[in-house]
Parts: structure tokens; C-alpha cells; sequence
């Protein structure tokens, strides 16, 4: 049983409280500890991010994992969660804290000490609707999000250089009938979503709160957020009876998993799959310890690259030289040979804006119509989009 819980078992309290608040004290889960596993997710990601960008710093070979994060970070979410709701109905974090998901439906104040020596297990639709709100829903949130950050940042560079989005259009190329209704098209969607976007955010966040707040003032409330109320689970405190019953179902599915394997593949071949599959079992099996050590880790770099700076010998630094140029793409625009002209208009930079991508410079104005209708650098065609632009600031 997770060593979180072992603090919450039932003891031989004060006889004269009602059954009720002796149900309820040892049972639902408190307040905190949902706040706490809620937040276990969100404080792991932000620390691998971490450790993947200063890797990243040392080694570009890293970039990769670093602009791809959040689908990498989903999908090893989606394997991990998968485990334990299909183990210990209870995602990572609340088995850590010794919770489980259960039917809420099961879990009325006046069957709260019945319950304690019985096991109920999840449905797999239950499971793989809990696999969503996990990960599927905070992903998407976090992308829109992201998404409505970079339009509105596009805006207030317009808006600095008196540019209208809607009037955008690339200045050395006439665009068919059709792109352009699509790019119209395309530009109303994205008002509507810069206008709507706030809102919607409003009433996800604000949806919390009140059931956050509906159950820290109502012991009879069973819902600490809409999704479960939406799917109609509930958690509660693990009893030990109940951890033994999944830890048996979860060694028994393992065996016969690993039997299988060994019964078709022949004796090399099926010996190896289930070797193979024992690993993965065994590092699933330690992954609260993995977790404790990732966040040594954490703490770790966080303390040696902060202080790193003192470390740096006083003597005179060497400056690199700067990168070599990139090479101009087959059919790509050609670089003006005075540097503070832009290569798409070749007229004097307005708004400067970098492309990190490529490194050159243009007008706001001409990349950003540019971005919007070919997503790639008009130079080297690298593909981007306007998340990389960066607003240089001179003289």
C-alpha cells in the first residue's frame, strides 16, 4: 500500500461521534490531498522541462525533445496513467496518495463503513474516460492556451506598427481565389477564437473552483472537479484489503501476460518478450521512487546552474565566432546586400523581426503574411510558423 496513506487507517476514535463523521474522517480524501495530487503532474512536467532545456543548452541535439514536449510529456502520461487506472483504478498521483476511483453511485454517507471490506473495480469505459480527462483535456487546454497567447502577441505587433492582420498578403505573390477564401476564412476563425478564448477559460477554471470549493465546505459532496461529476466517479482512501485485491489482479494478469508470451514465441523468443515485459512491469512497479529522484534531480541542476556563473574562471572569455550563414534555398529570396534592408520587400526595415529559424531579419509586416500563407522561411525554406519570430528592438 502506498506509504501516503498508511496514516489514514482507520483507529479507535471517540465513540460518541456519529457513523457518519467516522465514515466520512476515514474515507473521502481531504481537501488537501487532492489539491496536492492534482498539482503532482503539472510540477513533474515543469521540472523534466526544465531539465530537458538546460540539456538542450548544452547539446542542440535536444532541441527536438524540447519544441516537441508536450506530446512527448503526453505520451508517456497516457502510458503511465494507463497502468495504474488499469491496476489500481487511481491515477499516478492519487495512488501515490493512496486514493482510488470509484463509482460514485457507490459512495453514499450511509454506505461508507459497508464499503470497507469490499473491492469494487472500475469499467474499462470508466477507465479510458478517466485516461481522457487526465491527459487528453489538460493537453488540448495547454495548447489553445499557447495558441491564444501567440495570436494576441501577433496583435500587439501589428497594433505597434498600425498593421491590420486582415489586410496581410504577401507582397511578391499574388494568391489564388481559393487561398485567399480559405486565408479569410481561416482569419475569422481565428478572431472569434481571440475574442472566445478568455471566456472559455473563465468558465473551465471558474468550474473548478466551485467544486473545489463545493467540497471543501460540504462533507456530503463527492466531486472535486466537473469531469469526474461528468463521468460519475468519485475517489476515496484505498482500504488495505482493497490494495491487496489489486495487487493480486495485477500479478496475476503479469504471469499469465508473461505465459503467453512464452507458450508462442518458442523458448528463445517468448523467453525474451517476457523478460522484456518484466522490466517494464519492474520499472512501473518503482515509479514513486523514480519520481523522488527525478525531483532530486531536479533540485539538483536547479542549484548547479544557478550557481554555475560563480564558477567561471574572471580571465578573459574567448568570443566564438559567429555561425556561418545559411545556405539560400532553390527558389528562395535572395539576401539584400545592405544589411538593414528586408529581403522580401527590399526596402528599409520597418518593426525589425527575427526569424530564429533561419536567423535573418525582416519587416513585421512582410514575414508575418508571409508565415501566414506559406509557413516556411522565404530564404532557406525552413519550415516555421509565427511562433518564431522574435521583436528586435533598434536604434
Amino acid at each position: 500500500m502506498s506509504f501516503l496513506s498508511s496514516q489514514y487507517q482507520p483507529s479507535n476514535g471517540d465513540q460518541s461521534s456519529s457513523n457518519r463523521n467516522q465514515s466520512l474522517s476515514v474515507f473521502q480524501p481531504t481537501f488537501f490531498e487532492i489539491m496536492t495530487a492534482q498539482r503532482m503532474i503539472s510540477g513533474l512536467k515543469s521540472a523534466l522541462r526544465y531539465v530537458l532545456v538546460m540539456a538542450a543548452q548544452r547539446n542542440f541535439r535536444y532541441l527536438h525533445f524540447v519544441s516537441y514536449y508536450d506530446e512527448y510529456f503526453a505520451m508517456l502520461q497516457t502510458m503511465i496513467e494507463r497502468h495504474f487506472l488499469y491496476n489500481f483504478d487511481s491515477s499516478f498521483a492519487e495512488h501515490l496518495f493512496g486514493l482510488k476511483r470509484i463509482d460514485s453511485k457507490q459512495f453514499t454517507v450511509s454506505e461508507m463503513n459497508q464499503h470497507q471490506g469490499k473491492t469494487s473495480f472500475l469499467t474499462n469505459k470508466q477507465r479510458n474516460e478517466s485516461l481522457l480527462c487526465l491527459v487528453l483535456i489538460p493537453y488540448l487546454k495547454d495548447k489553445l492556451e499557447n495558441y491564444y497567447i501567440d495570436l494576441k502577441r501577433d496583435d500587439i505587433l501589428s497594433s505597434s506598427e498600425g498593421i491590420d492582420n486582415d489586410s496581410l498578403v504577401v507582397p511578391y505573390e499574388t494568391p489564388s481565389a481559393s487561398n485567399r477564401s480559405n486565408s479569410n476564412t481561416w482569419k475569422i476563425i481565428k478572431r472569434y477564437f481571440v475574442k472566445l478564448w478568455p471566456y472559455i477559460s473563465t468558465i473551465y477554471e471558474g468550474s473548478h473552483f466551485v467544486f473545489m470549493f463545493l467540497y471543501l465546505l460540504k462533507s456530503n459532496f463527492k466531486y472535486h472537479n466537473p469531469f469526474m461529476y461528468l463521468i460519475g466517479l468519485c475517489l476515496k482512501r484505498t482500504s488495505p484489503n482493497e490494495h491487496l485485491q489489486h495487487m493480486k489482479l495485477m500479478y496475476t494478469k503479469r504471469n499469465n501476460l508473461v505465459n503467453s508470451f512464452k507458450q508462442r514465441g518458442g523458448i528463445i523468443f517468448g523467453s525474451l518478450l517476457g523478460y522484456i515485459v518484466n522490466i517494464l512491469y519492474s520499472l512501473s512497479d518503482y515509479s514513486t521512487h523514480l519520481l523522488l529522484a527525478i525531483a532530486f534531480l531536479f533540485k539538483f541542476f536547479e542549484w548547479y546552474f544557478s550557481n554555475e556563473s560563480s564558477l567561471v574562471p574572471k580571465g578573459n572569455i574567448v568570443i566564438p565566432s559567429p555561425p556561418e550563414q545559411p545556405e539560400r534555398a532553390v527558389g528562395g529570396l535572395e539576401v539584400p546586400t545592405n544589411p538593414r534592408h528586408c529581403p522580401i520587400c527590399k526596402k528599409e526595415r520597418r518593426n525589425s523581426t527575427l526569424l530564429t529559424v533561419s536567423g535573418f531579419v525582416f519587416c513585421y509586416k512582410c514575414i508575418q503574411s508571409h508565415l501566414q500563407t506559406h509557413q516556411k522561411c522565404p530564404i532557406t525554406h525552413i519550415a516555421c510558423t509565427s511562433s518564431h519570430l522574435v521583436k528586435i528592438f533598434e536604434n
